[in-house]
């Protein structure tokens, strides 16, 4: 593929590879994958290192994301031989840690659930989580009642892991969020208002 800028001709010898869905692409992808599993294969006590590294891993759990809501705690929590993250709550900052939430309740259909993010409001009453379906990027923004621990009706598509954002304002009922429009991923993306109970088709466009 060559193509001219004033009057400059620019070869792009790797722009088919633009084309993922096409057999020409996936069968060279096939062919690194195969290449890079040969090479791994070879490297010495690689099995034995594996072992040691996932043993390793199980020895304790892991934190990550913590996040303040009013005097309340928020983190991902992944204790020793669990797979997935879970959301929990240390009230009032300090205590035995509460799970708020464990997307595995939601599997269905053979597909995993993961918590892509969350951000909890300032008074830390609600939770806003992206909860994304066999590994994808996509996310679905729902809201936590953190009393409760049930979602309410909240149920936003669209929303992506890379473009995550969710501002509550000070009232607990109001957020802002970015959303990407049908058949875009990352290009076209608006930032709206929504209100807890409001009709999704309602939220306006403040900004995008």
């Amino acid at each position: 593929m060559v193509d001219t800028y004033h009057g400059v001709s620019i070869s792009d010898p790797y722009r088919w590879m633009e084309q993922m869905d096409s057999a020409e692409f996936r069968d060279w992808i096939g062919k690194q994958a195969g290449y890079a599993r040969q090479e791994l294969d070879t490297i010495p006590g690689r099995p034995a290192l594996l072992e040691r590294l996932r043993r390793l891993a199980q020895a304790t759990g892991n934190v990550t994301d913590l996040a303040w809501g009013g005097k309340h705690l928020f983190y991902l929590g992944l204790e020793p031989g669990q797979n997935t993250w879970r959301l929990l709550i240390r009230e009032n900052g300090n205590g035995t840690p509460r799970v708020l939430m464990d997307p595995e309740a939601l599997n269905s259909g053979g597909q995993r659930m993961a918590i892509s993010e969350f951000t909890p409001s300032r008074d830390g009453s609600m939770v806003a989580i992206g909860l994304a379906a066999g590994g994808s990027e996509k996310s679905v923004l729902r809201v936590l009642d953190v009393n409760t621990g049930k979602f309410l009706d909240e149920r936003i598509d669209r929303v992506y892991g890379g473009s995550w954002t969710v501002v509550w304002l000070d009232d607990g009922k109001h957020f802002f969020y970015v959303r990407a429009p049908e058949g875009e991923r990352y290009n076209k993306t608006r930032v709206y208002l929504h209100k807890l109970g409001r009709p999704l088709e309602q939220d306006p466009v403040v900004f995008g």
